[in-house]
This record gives C-alpha cells, structure tokens and sequence, in this order.
C-alpha cells in the first residue's frame, strides 16, 4: 500500500537526543551549523537584497542569495589558507567544478538542491534565535527576511568592510560571471576561515555567540562554550575526536585506542558541574539508546535468519530463543538468566565501581563500563546470542548509573531533564528505571525482564514510530496476530552526532583556541578569559 523507504531512527530514540536534549546544552549551534562567519556572509547579503530594487517576497531573497552563496563556496574550495579545515555549503557539487580548474565561474552554479540554499536550509532559524536576521512575518508587515536593526545590521556592515577593497565587492557582485581570480582574492577576506584573522566582523560574532538571542539560551550557549574551552585547555597536547570526547564528558579520561593508555582527562571545576551533568547524561543516554536500538537490530536479523521475510514467525519462537540467555559471555558477569533481575543490577554496580553521583570520575579501568561493552558489540567474533546479551547488560547497566532515588533530589530538576526526556512514547530513561525498579521489587528474573523489554520496548516501540512515519513505510517488521512479518531492508543504525566538531569548531573559528582535533593548541587571551569567568567582563554586551 505504501512505499517501502530507508527510514532513520527506528525506535524514535535518536529524537530525544537531537531535538530534547542538545538543543538546551548549545541552542544555536548544531551539527549544520559550526561555522559562525556564515552568520556574517549571509546577514550581508540579506542586507543587500532589501538595498536593492527587487520583489520583497522571500522567493526573490531566495534567487539573489543563492547567486551570491554559489561564489561564496566556490571561494572555500579556492581559499589558499591552509588551517581551513571546514568545507562550505555545497561542496558536494563545487568540489569537482573547482577541480577543473577554470578560468571564471558562473554565479548561477547549481550548487545545492535547496531553494533558499544554506541559509533557509540551515541557518536562517539559528541566526534569528541569536537575534541576528528577522523571519519573515507577512501579517506583521516583514514580507521577506531581514537583518534586525541592531547586531544583524552591524554583522553585515562588517563583513561589508571586510571585503571592501575586493575586486569581487567592487566590480562582480551582481556579475553573472566571476574571474577566478577574484574569486580567490575574495576567499583572502571573505572565507569561512579568514574570521580568526582579526576580521573587522569577529568581535560582533562573539557578543553573537556569547550573548545573542534569549537570554536562557545564551547562557546555556555561554556555558557549553565555556565547558569546551576548560576541556581544550585540560587536554592540551592531545588531539580529540568524537569518541575521545564522548568519554571525557561521560567518564571524563580518555584513552589511546591502540594501547588503552590513559591520554587525556577532564575534570570539570565546581563552575562547570551542573553542564558537565547534563552533557554526560546525554552521553549516557546515547548508551541506552544504542542498547535499544541494539535489540532492534539483533530482532531484524533473527528475523530474517528463520525466513521471517518468507512466512511470519511467532513472537514465542522470538521470545524462547532467549530464555537461555547467557550473560556469561560479557567479561566478568555472573548473573545467570533465571535469577533476579536485582542481582545483575548489584553486578553492574559493582563491576563499574558505581558511586550513586553524576559528579566525579566514572572508571574507565574497571572490569565492566558501558563504553567495554560498546566495543565487544563491534568486535566481528560475537555471535547473535553474545549479541543480545552484551545489549541487555548495556541496557541495565545505563539504568544501574541512576538508581539511587536520592540522586534524582540532589541534582535538581533541570540538571535530571536529560533523564525525563522521552516519557513513554520515546523510552525516557526515568520511564525506564521506575519500570526496572518494580521488576527488582517484584523478584523478576533477567529472563522476564528482557522479555518484556523485547516486546514492549522495541517491537510494540517499532510498531509505533513506524506507524507515525506513513505514509512512508519504514516497518522492517510488523505483527499478524500472534507473529512477526518481518522486511528484508537494511536495518543499520547509529549514534547522534555529539556536536563536538560544530561547538569546537565555533570556539576555533572565532580565535578562542586552536582545533581540538590538533595535537598543539592553546587558548587565546580570550578564550583563557571566558574558560575563567564564563564571560568577557571588559566587553559591552
């Protein structure tokens, strides 16, 4: 009846994460959004269009932005400056016109299939949440796009002045085609990576980043950022990627992938606890969601193993075949499948050397963490049936991390948000733990826990998602009475971006700290300033 489509997010626990939970650790900064000269590019070029005699509809900002932004990518690919590490919009496309070397460049290049290009794809929201442009309004009189009067207008006079004395500015602005080399004289000035170079638009970035928008957002923005540059400053001489720091916000070390050696640790100052609780529970929460998503994923492939795709297969056949469920196979686990459930929550406890607190070191070295785990899942040599329980141990191990009903009071209400979010729609950790917990009150065995996990946590949770996404079909199985039919499509999955490259390339980009992806990096004067006092105290905000 419908079509069959990829389809993301399976259990509809990824949500949670990318729509709940970061965008109250950095509102504004996101995984399309890292570099903040685009917030002056395009203030600029929002600017010119209402200094121009043209249409004041958004479709005619559209068809002049996307004129300006196609040179303005193509000026990326050309810009000779060799700590430019991030690839502007459109790239996939611009890329191998550059290649071909040419002489000029049409300002009409199809880059990218979006009609308002990255702007209305990406950046038009964040930029008005940072109190940068207006969206358009037709019933209050704003019938396209603007920059508001105050910071937007004085973003988009300095990047004015800072390509002022290109012969792009001057003579091919509205040109159809561009020489190439005045393409590469504007990259010079104009480039994504030419803000840190003390650039006349800079300074207005900053109080953008630090102070822009709502102020509950900008604090929470100030706050990450400030986290970031501790985090740089404490790992100096180590370069980081997104798994080194999702240990460090959820363990706070790190380790070298090859030997295991310690390299880097974080320990956040009592300034940066509450901020640093929050990004480690959604790490955490990244844990919990890669056990479920882990489940789905194991289910599919059973599935499809006994011919489900061919003939629908009982849930009981499903259900049985892990009644024998043997833990023994995650490293130093003992708990067996027909005893309490409790006794495999006391063993997680025990082997992660839990201490009943979100502050503090959580070990690394101990016999069992959900980051141990996370690896044996992707090691070629566990079977389906090491598979299921290696996920099953994640999943109450993830929740072993909250039990104490105490620690939910010490934290305080926005600090445990992380832990709310989800409810029972989306699996919320707390709807999970207070579940778990009553299975411990009630003496189940780890077998009727995952049981009941199975069913109603990722089978019924599939059904459900998949049903909100039709007409879409995104069901890669579905229940007949009493059994599965299950789909031969890929069922591959992934955990969220963290936005560790985005927040660390704003901090680099606006001349706060080198890349945290390079090995030598030191903060700036002001970035030491912000990573002690959360703030420019010398500034006029």
């Amino acid at each position: 009846m419908y079509r069959s489509v990829g389809g993301q997010d399976h259990l509809g626990l990824g949500s949670v994460v990318t729509d709940k939970i970061l965008p109250t650790l950095s509102p504004g900064i996101n995984v399309l959004t890292p570099h903040p000269r685009y917030w002056s590019f395009y203030a600029f070029v929002v600017d010119e269009f209402w200094r121009r005699d043209l249409p004041r509809t958004n479709a005619s900002l559209r068809r002049f932005l996307r004129r300006k932004e196609s040179i303005f990518s193509i000026a990326g690919h050309l810009c000779p400056n060799t700590i430019n590490q991030g690839s502007p919009i459109g790239s996939r496309r611009v890329a191998p016109l550059v290649a071909e070397g040419r002489s000029t460049y049409s300002s009409d290049f199809d880059y990218m299939k979006s009609a308002g290009g990255g702007y209305g794809l990406y950046y038009a929201t964040v930029m008005q949440a940072t109190g940068v442009v207006r969206l358009a309004a037709p019933e209050l009189g704003l019938p396209a796009d603007s920059v508001t009067p105050e910071i937007g207008a004085q973003v988009a006079d300095a990047y004015r002045e800072a390509i002022s004395g290109t012969k792009y500015w001057k003579r091919y602005f509205d040109a159809d085609e561009v020489p190439a080399d005045v393409v590469k004289e504007f990259a010079e000035v104009g480039c994504l990576c030419r803000l840190r170079e003390g650039a006349p638009d800079r300074e207005l970035l900053v109080d953008v980043f630090l102070y822009g928008g709502h102020e509950r957002e900008s604090s929470a923005r100030r706050t990450s950022l400030r986290m970031f540059l501790d985090l740089s400053h404490q790992t100096s001489g180590v370069a980081l990627n997104q798994d080194d720091f999702r240990r460090l916000v959820m363990y706070q070390s790190t380790y070298d992938v090859k030997s295991f050696a310690e390299v880097a640790i974080f320990e956040p100052p009592a300034h940066l606890e509450s901020v640093a609780r929050r990004w480690r529970l959604s790490q955490l929460r990244e844990m919990f969601n890669w056990s479920l998503n882990g489940m789905w994923q194991w289910t599919c492939e059973w599935g499809l193993g006994h011919d489900g795709d061919i003939f629908p297969v009982g849930i009981s056949e499903l259900i049985n075949s892990t009644a024998a469920l043997d833990l023994s196979q995650v490293a130093g686990v003992k708990s067996k499948a027909s005893e309490p459930v409790g006794n495999l929550v006391n063993e997680c406890q025990a082997l992660a050397s839990m201490t009943d607190s979100l502050d503090g070191r959580w070990e690394l070295s101990t016999s069992l963490s959900e980051d141990r785990i996370f690896t044996l899942l992707g090691s070629p040599g566990l079977g389906q049936e090491g598979k299921s329980a290696a996920l099953f141990v994640m999943y109450v191990m993830c929740l072993a991390r909250l039990w104490s009903p105490e620690l939910r009071v010490s934290v305080g209400s926005e600090d445990w948000r992380p832990v709310l979010e989800g409810g029972s729609s989306r699996i919320g950790m707390q709807f999970a733990l207070d579940q778990l917990r009553e299975d411990v009150r009630q003496g189940k065995t780890v077998a009727n826990v995952f049981h009941r996990v199975l069913k109603e946590q990722v089978i019924a949770q599939h059904e459900r998602v998949a049903l909100a996404k039709l007409p879409d079909d995104t069901f890669r199985f579905r229940t007949e009475g009493g059994r599965l039919r299950f789909f031969d499509l890929p069922n591959q999955f992934q955990r969220n971006n963290s936005r560790f490259e985005s927040i660390s390339t704003v901090c680099a980009e606006l001349g706060w700290t080198g890349f945290l992806s390079e090995k030598d990096r030191h903060l700036s004067t002001e970035g030491q300033a912000i990573r002690k006092d959360g703030d420019l105290v010398h500034r006029t905000k």
